[in-house]
């Protein structure tokens, strides 16, 4: 799956239920993790890896991240 600007979404296959999820993060944030829409997204990939292993039929679909001010 392909969201907007061409990004990836993170988890979600066809025909799983799931949940859109978008991650806003401030400039405190980005000073103490140097990628924080990479640690997001791993974070939401783990999360659909605890739920696939436990043979849920749910998923987390990470579309946007961002810093705000």
């Amino acid at each position: 799956n392909r969201g907007a600007k061409g990004r990836s979404y993170t988890g979600a296959t066809v025909g799983d239920s799931h949940v859109d999820v978008m991650i806003l993060y401030t400039t405190a944030v980005t000073a103490a993790i140097a990628d924080p829409a990479g640690e997001a997204a791993i974070r939401v990939a783990s999360s659909n890896q605890m739920l696939k292993d436990s043979c849920v039929n749910f998923r987390f679909r990470l579309v946007h991240t961002a810093e705000v001010s």
